[in-house]
């Protein structure tokens, strides 16, 4: 209960009681006092760094006991953890087509092996303590300690018991739809009960169903549309808290499937990719303003941040191979594999060799302008050649140059328009595949500077359904200060916030 203190007291203390105890009247710093949202958001805030740092430590101590256990066939203690739910590989595209899967049932005590090189970290490899020959991977996600465990029976089980009759009849928890259904392609099991379809992440208010109901079933209806009343299977729903862990598990395989692209293709993890061409992010508006480019060298191996795919649609977030500390965003058509950068390299090499003059060459090669350039805007060099301005988009006939002409620059004319021979500078040209990956990067920094005055109008960009939210400028809702609790991450500077 808060008092008003004198005009002279110090600005950053207060005067107050505990609530129904006035005697215990007395003064404390302001700082230490605010609204209940605000005291929740502490409560989180020092929870999730428990969890943190005791999950940090946890698989700190299992990778040390692995270590310790490895090529000794077995592992106990801290390397023994718990099946959340049940894990049925058949629900998500197997991302791993030479790694099989470990399905797991829920509470099973599960044994945690090293992860195999490249592997991403949120998988898990394992065996089930009781049988040793059972190795296989599994999302990382539905593995947990045995307190994890309790807590995900109890929420299971409160979606259990709100589906059994009460003395009212009436249901009390809302489930959520850990994956799609569709009822037409099931043989309907009920003449007096209709199907009720669903989407994952679709909110289902629980029906109790009569005694002789299948066990395997459940009846319910749409949050808010009583009139969808339907039968379901039970094991399709689940609580908000297994329908995170599902969907998780989802977007773990969709990322672990976009990285074995690249192992097909040649690449030695699948977080690292080549430069197909020179990226310059001063030839397009730069969209981002809250996030550097990172320029591109072709030939070049680039390391893929684990939070790429956070990254609008046609951008990637990276680094130089040889330079962690330089990250920056770039278009992702301007990377891919080994074998795709061959492939680049052999259609530039096919182009340098048709602008080297030689006896024989005749000017047969077409390559297509990259970029718009007005000789108007230079001081021209050369007084006794012309100059060819260009149009992004333009094919061009090269020609050969004399032998000591500059060897940035290229001659030629419009294709079928020979009169229009004149010089301009190679690097305004290239291959075709070349001049497509430069519209999608145009459209691709068009669009995102539409989204960025989208969220400019609206405060911030609203994702659909299903996407990414990208929010490119927040706000502190309340001071932060890191010292205020065992700061959880080693390797990680905290950022302290101000209102």
């Amino acid at each position: 209960q808060l008092l008003p203190m004198g005009d002279n007291a110090p600005s950053d203390w207060a005067l107050g009681h505990h609530v129904g105890r006035p005697e215990s009247r007395g003064c404390f710093p302001k700082a230490y006092v605010g609204s209940r949202r605000h005291h929740k958001v502490i409560t989180k805030a020092q929870e999730a760094a428990e969890i943190a740092r005791k999950a940090r430590q946890q698989w700190k101590d299992q990778e040390l006991k692995a270590d310790d256990k490895e090529g000794a066939g077995e592992a106990h203690g801290d390397s023994e953890v718990f099946a959340l739910y049940d894990f049925d590989p058949s629900k998500i595209d197997w991302p791993f087509p030479d790694q099989k899967p470990l399905a797991l049932s829920v509470g099973e005590k599960i044994v945690l092996l090293p992860l195999g090189v490249g592997t991403p970290q949120d998988w898990a490899f394992g065996h089930r303590a009781a049988d040793l020959d059972s190795q296989g991977y599994f999302p990382r996600a539905y593995i947990g300690s045995a307190f994890e465990l309790s807590e995900a029976l109890a929420a299971e089980e409160a979606l259990e018991q709100s589906s059994t009759p009460s003395s009212d009849g009436s249901a009390h928890s809302v489930a959520v739809a850990l994956y799609d259904f569709d009822a037409s392609g099931v043989e309907w099991p009920f003449e007096n009960l209709r199907p009720l379809s669903l989407k994952a992440g679709d909110e289902v208010q629980l029906l109790p169903m009569g005694d002789g109901a299948p066990n395997d079933w459940a009846l319910g209806h749409l949050v808010g549309q009583p009139d969808s009343r339907g039968c379901f299977p039970r094991a399709y729903v689940g609580s908000r808290h297994r329908h995170r862990i599902v969907a998780r598990a989802q977007a773990a395989a969709a990322r672990a499937t976009q990285a074995a692209k690249f192992f097909e293709h040649g690449s030695s993890s699948p977080f690292e990719v080549f430069a197909l061409y020179d990226f310059d992010a001063s030839k397009i508006d730069w969209p981002f303003e809250e996030h550097p480019p990172l320029t591109l060298t072709a030939g070049e191996k680039i390391v893929l941040l684990p939070g790429f795919e956070d990254a609008p649609g046609d951008w990637s977030l990276g680094h130089r191979a040889a330079d962690r500390h330089q990250q920056g965003l770039f278009p992702k058509s301007y990377v891919g594999s080994r074998s795709e950068l061959a492939a680049a390299q052999g259609e530039e090499g096919s182009l340098e060799a048709s602008l080297t003059p030689s006896s024989t060459s005749s000017g047969v090669s077409v390559v297509v302008a990259l970029h718009d350039f007005d000789p108007s805007t230079i001081e021209w060099p050369f007084e006794n050649l012309p100059s060819l301005a260009l149009t992004a988009g333009d094919e061009i006939q090269l020609l050969p140059m004399a032998d000591d002409a500059p060897s940035d620059w290229a001659l030629g004319h419009h294709v079928g328009r020979p009169e229009s021979r004149g010089c301009f500078p190679k690097a305004y040209i290239g291959s075709k595949h070349h001049r497509k990956s430069i519209e999608k990067v145009e459209r691709a920094a068009e669009s995102a500077s539409s989204a960025q005055k989208d969220a400019v109008k609206q405060g911030s960009i609203v994702a659909k359904e299903g996407e990414q939210q990208l929010l490119l400028e927040v706000f502190a809702l309340y001071d932060f200060d890191p010292s205020k609790m065992h700061w959880p991450f080693p390797n990680h500077h905290p950022l302290g916030l101000s209102a």
